[in-house]
């Protein structure tokens, strides 16, 4: 602190000529201040290099070569047939101390890859042309980097003889095809075979049809068969021989088997406990179709099902094993076709059948209860003839209602046109009618059943017609 005071109270630094110039001055320089800065800069010269030899030093430790080298393929050209061999010729590493990673077409070959093994051996087709794709992953050790290459082995194709031209013309000359119609068929259908010619007039040709290999037709243009299939579960050979006008001969063979695939489908829509017709759907129910295929040595949940919706696939429910389809009526009266599809993996097999569904309108029937005989479920009512001064009870039965708790429904009787109450309030279904004495119009009597939960189109009424004698 004295110092810097001293400093403080020095009087300005004088001026000092310099020679040859006399309005020059350089002012006089603290020789402590002028020390001090001269250690801090060179403590900031000691941290750079200090830095600069830390840099340098992790460069040397972590650098890496890169492996030069060349791939070499002989012989060029190579043609179908010949033996190929691909070289790894390295210019900066051994090859005894390198390991090297051998993939054809992407796939891995660990019997020719290893330490010291800078060559493959690659065998080309003899009948047609081929490119191959050469991978090497070479790995020289320490102090080189693991690098990848690849390169191609394109072989020529094969030359053809003025003979194996001729064979090839004269067999697509003859070429057909056994086309069946239906090409999967039923138990006890008629199938439909004929041939389709490519090169020849099948009307000129010899064709000969065997089934099982019996015999079966024979002649000049003889190009349609038909076949009655059997039991489920069978199967059967055809054959067909042609013979062209020229004397070049071909055959074919299709093998048929006699599949099934029917369906079963049923709905939530409720119906009374003793009714033993089928429960048919309405609107807001859920339908489920059950594809029942029979194919023979294929299990139904190891096929794939495809469905469609009126003629549009349906992805997200179609797919292996999905042997089930719901779907839920949107509209009253309109017709909806669904179809199933089963095949195999291959697609070698395949079944279709539709089935067409539509929604019904959800109704109410009468029945009489007898004092004796209980409820009467022989026929409903819609029209009844009583004695005077009788008491009649009635009850309502739903049909075809989309599934629906008790709570939600709600009845209203009506006996011409005022309300009246049910029964009982434990059983809003149940109607309790009596007549007076002496002479009675006929009544008229209504029920309206209404779902709650159903906005629109919730509510269903039937009446039926009382008339006293």
């Amino acid at each position: 602190m004295p110092i810097f005071r001293h400093c403080e109270e020095r009087s300005p630094a004088p001026f000092v000529k310099r020679a040859g110039r006399s309005d020059t001055a350089i002012p006089h320089i603290n020789p402590y201040i002028n020390s001090k800065m001269a250690v801090k800069n060179y403590n900031l010269f000691l941290k750079i290099i200090t830095v600069l030899a830390v840099i340098f030093l992790f460069h040397q430790v972590n650098a890496q070569t890169i492996p030069s080298f060349n791939i070499n393929i002989e012989p060029l050209p190579i043609f179908a047939g010949d033996t190929a061999v691909v070289t790894v010729v390295p210019n900066n590493f051994s090859v005894s101390s390198t390991t090297f990673q051998w993939y054809i077409n992407d796939t891995f070959n660990k019997s020719v890859s290893g330490l010291g093994k800078d060559s493959i051996v690659i065998k080309t087709a003899s009948d047609k042309q081929e490119i191959i794709t050469i991978k090497v992953v070479v790995d020289p050790g320490p102090g080189f980097e693991k690098i990848q290459r690849q390169s191609l082995v394109v072989s020529i194709p094969p030359f053809r003889s003025t003979e194996q031209i001729s064979q090839e013309v004269a067999k697509f000359k003859a070429d057909f095809k056994i086309l069946a119609f239906p090409p999967d068929p039923s138990p006890g259908q008629t199938i439909h075979l004929n041939i389709q010619a490519v090169g020849f007039n099948v009307d000129t040709a010899k064709i000969q049809w065997f089934l099982n290999d019996k015999s079966m037709l024979s002649g000049i243009g003889e190009k349609s068969f038909d076949l009655e299939t059997g039991k489920l579960g069978e199967s059967y050979r055809v054959r067909v021989n042609i013979t062209l006008p020229e004397g070049t001969t071909n055959s074919q063979s299709l093998t048929i088997r006699v599949n099934d695939l029917s369906y079963y489908w049923w709905t939530d829509a409720i119906t009374p406990q003793w009714y033993k017709g089928k429960a048919l759907p309405s609107i807001h129910s859920k339908v489920t179709i059950l594809a029942l295929p029979e194919i023979t040595g294929i299990p139904a949940n190891n096929l794939i099902y495809k469905w469609l919706f009126n003629d549009g696939p349906v992805v997200n429910k179609s797919g292996f094993g999905k042997s089930t389809y719901v779907f839920s009526p949107q509209f009253q009266g309109i017709t909806e076709n669904i179809t199933v599809r089963a095949e195999n993996m291959s697609g070698a097999i395949k079944k279709e059948k539709t089935v067409s569904i539509s929604a019904v309108t959800p109704k109410v029937q009468f029945y009489q209860i007898k004092p004796l005989e209980g409820i009467d479920f022989s026929k409903n009512i819609d029209f009844l003839e009583a004695a005077p001064a009788s008491i009649l009870d009635f009850i309502a039965e739903l049909f075809f209602f989309p599934p629906t708790a008790e709570s939600d429904l709600s009845y209203q009787w009506q006996l011409g046109s005022r309300n009246v109450p049910s029964k009982e309030p434990a059983s809003p279904n149940i109607l309790s009618v009596r007549s007076e004495s002496g002479s009675v119009p006929e009544q008229f009597i209504q029920l309206n059943v209404e779902n709650k939960k159903i906005r629109n189109g919730g509510t269903v009424s039937s009446s039926f017609r009382l008339r006293y004698r």
